[in-house]
């Protein structure tokens, strides 16, 4: 039963349930803010509210226990008389809760249960298999000593012999392989590889890659980030304590699938941060629970995961937008507006105005929208006057039958939103198009053919390059004839000398030598290689997913005038990260990191690592809790503070002090408005005065 004012339930508390002479029932609350009059009949009473005598049938019903109508969705517990007003819909019976709350677990331990069996039946094909392996490898260790024994004596006796023995000798190793030397000779590479099987601090470092099968094209592998293989699996285990580990090795070196290592560095310096730990990723999963608990009028939200697919609102491509609104009608759950940065939304017009603010619903089953962390955003403005904004015209270039002319863009300056995977021929057009007077250019997918067009281009000053990964594997011309054998040339094949890695790398994912500002959301190593050689470059952003790191590199030292003055980062591996940050730790003076609270990276000492960098004029250090894909960092206040505070200490003793100027350091989450106020007076800084632009339409 409820008050008839209030509309809350009566209980024996605050909201007793009160009679009054005229017979008419509320409760304690409502007669104490009364006028000593009856809310329905208005007819006075002189009695104090406290004094009123007790409806005791109705204070009896209240001391019962509620009656349950099933189980509540929304309040996760046994549904009472509250939950069929406030959310009937998401009340249903006891046995059908309990199904959809075990059910899925059942399957998972029934699918756990089964795949612990074939795991088992794999084992059982493996002590099959295992004798036979054993017997090929011993087999290949004996003839290769063979060879090694019969190599030997032939040596020896060309000490004492005659010349011709010598030439045999000489010769023997080329005849039996075919014309060629085995770079690594098996019996030298078995030496190296058994003093590590005995050698207890060896770690034997394993990495399992899932590669998109035929029947993961299409929406679904296009829904998941980034494209290309995945690291599946990742582990380590000491060969000297485990017999299958020294058995794989074995195996893999007689079938010539291990390798020795013999990279080095581009300077031969040590890496900096060469200190032991464990590479782990900077996220953690956010349920959509978690993301509606959080979410508040401000937050930055994209599609999420019940999205209609017949919904548009957020533009196309899909972006992103703001929750301008919260709605809590009727005692249920709170529906959240959203107005999409794709809406134009005149001016004057209201927050919560249907027409540019569209309602959504967070509820077990209708998780409409996903929480954006604050993650960093690009510097390039896409709305700005003078922005050619193309990201519509082109993600609608391969279904348009009439595309825009291309004359509007002759004088541009500022074209950003390209996607060059859709059309990649007519986004090549708007490229050469542009090439002589574009100065800021931003690039969706972009792939090996428009970057070539890119590095012509003189007046070009920053390059922001986001999407899909640039493909860099070698493309072979199979309509051309091979050359005829000849002077110089081997089957066919000129012999050519060894290409320079970085000029190589030029090739395969070319950079404008002339960049002063460089966005790269989906780092390779080969972008990677040709940093060096961009001498004008100041403002540099790489990116990179857990799933897909760089290899680890090194980088010389940054000659003057070179050198970077703002780095933001958020790659793995982090010893990559830190070798560039040493690379130009002498003219960096902004660092921006993304990192989680507690060991960013699996690093247990953040600080020590950035202080042994040698950053000596560095001023203002910011740590993102979101990454460039929009995943949330791990970030705990407590945590926060002692990371900044260590920080904070560490990099100010690693450089000169400067009373007036100290070390800034700062946190997306904690920090959101100052580092919010510094993003945009940056934004504003690096904007110069441009011509009108257009955002081209379909026509």
């Amino acid at each position: 039963m409820e008050c008839d004012v209030c509309m809350e339930p009566f209980n024996s508390d605050a909201r007793r349930p009160k009679i009054l002479p005229c017979g008419h029932t509320f409760c304690l609350r409502c007669m104490l803010r009364q006028d000593k009059r009856c809310p329905v009949d208005r007819k006075a009473f002189r009695a104090a509210a406290v004094k009123l005598p007790d409806n005791y049938k109705l204070l009896e019903m209240c001391q019962r226990p509620a009656a349950i109508y099933g189980w509540c969705r929304c309040c996760e517990s046994e549904a009472v008389e509250a939950c069929l007003d406030k959310h009937p819909s998401n009340i249903c019976s006891l046995a059908k809760a309990r199904s959809e709350k075990l059910q899925p677990q059942i399957d998972k331990l029934d699918a756990a249960h089964a795949a612990l069996g074939h795991l088992g039946q794999v084992l059982d094909s493996v002590e099959q298999a295992l004798p036979g392996a054993l017997c090929e490898c011993r087999t290949q260790l004996e003839q290769e000593a063979g060879r090694v024994e019969a190599k030997r004596s032939l040596l020896q006796a060309a000490m004492t012999t005659d010349p011709m023995q010598w030439i045999k000798a000489e010769t023997k190793d080329k005849d039996d392989d075919g014309g060629q030397v085995p770079a690594v000779p098996l019996g030298e590479a078995a030496a190296s590889l058994l003093t590590d099987l005995t050698n207890p601090a060896t770690t034997c470092s394993l990495t399992v890659t899932r590669h998109a099968g035929p029947g993961q094209q299409g929406a679904s592998a296009a829904a998941t980030w980034p494209a290309g293989p995945r690291v599946a699996w990742r582990g380590s285990v000491p060969p000297r304590d485990d017999p299958a580990a020294r058995l794989l090795l074995c195996r893999l070196l007689c079938r010539g699938g291990l390798r020795p290592d013999t990279a080095e560095s581009l300077n031969g310096a040590p890496a900096a941060g060469s200190g032991s730990w464990t590479e782990s990723g900077n996220e953690v999963e956010m349920t959509g629970r978690d993301m509606a608990r959080l979410m508040a009028v401000g937050s930055r939200v994209a599609r999420g995961l019940d999205w209609h697919p017949h919904w548009q609102a957020d533009g196309t491509p899909p972006g992103q937008g703001s929750v301008v609104a919260v709605l809590t009608e009727g005692g249920g759950p709170p529906r959240f507006c959203v107005r999409w940065d794709a809406t134009l939304v005149p001016a004057g017009a209201s927050a919560t105005d249907p027409r540019y603010a569209l309602p959504y619903s967070m509820e077990p089953g209708c998780f409409h929208l996903a929480l954006l962390p604050n993650m960093p955003q690009a510097m390039v403005d896409s709305s700005g006057p003078g922005v050619h904004n193309l990201s519509i015209t082109s993600s609608q270039a391969a279904t348009t039958k009439k595309l825009p002319a291309l004359t509007v863009l002759s004088n541009a300056r500022t074209v950003v939103g390209l996607r060059c995977d859709v059309n990649p021929n007519w986004s090549k057009k708007v490229l050469h198009q542009v090439a002589g007077t574009v100065e800021v250019l931003s690039l969706i997918s972009a792939q090996q053919q428009h970057l070539k067009v890119c590095r012509g281009m003189a007046r070009l000053r920053l390059l922001h390059l986001c999407g899909s990964p640039v493909l860099v594997e070698p493309l072979v011309d199979l309509t051309v004839d091979p050359p005829a054998a000849g002077p110089g040339c081997s089957g066919g094949v000129p012999i050519k000398p060894d290409p320079d890695p970085v000029e190589e790398a030029g090739e395969k994912a070319p950079l404008p030598t002339a960049l002063r500002e460089l966005h790269i959301f989906n780092a390779t190593q080969e972008q990677l290689l040709q940093i060096p050689k961009l001498t004008a470059l100041r403002r540099l952003e790489l990116h990179c997913p857990f799933t897909s790191p760089l290899p680890p590199m090194t980088f010389p030292a940054a000659a003057a005038p070179a050198g970077l003055q703002w780095l933001r980062l958020g790659i793995y591996p982090l010893r990559t990260a830190l070798a560039l940050l040493q690379a130009h730790a002498a003219t960096l003076e902004e660092l921006e990191l993304v990192a989680a609270s507690k060991d960013p990276y699996g690093c247990p000492d953040l600080a020590a690592a950035l202080r042994d960098c040698g950053v000596s004029r560095l001023q203002r250090l910011v740590l993102w809790r979101g990454t460039a894909a929009g995943k949330f960092c791990q970030h705990a206040a407590g945590e926060c503070l002692q990371q900044k505070a260590a920080l904070r200490s560490a990099l100010s003793a690693a450089g000169p002090a400067d009373a007036a100027h100290p070390l800034e350091v700062s946190c997306s989450e904690c920090d959101a408005a100052e580092v919010a106020a510094a993003a945009a007076a940056a934004r504003l800084a690096l904007a110069e005065p441009r011509t009108p632009g257009h955002a081209l339409a379909s026509t």
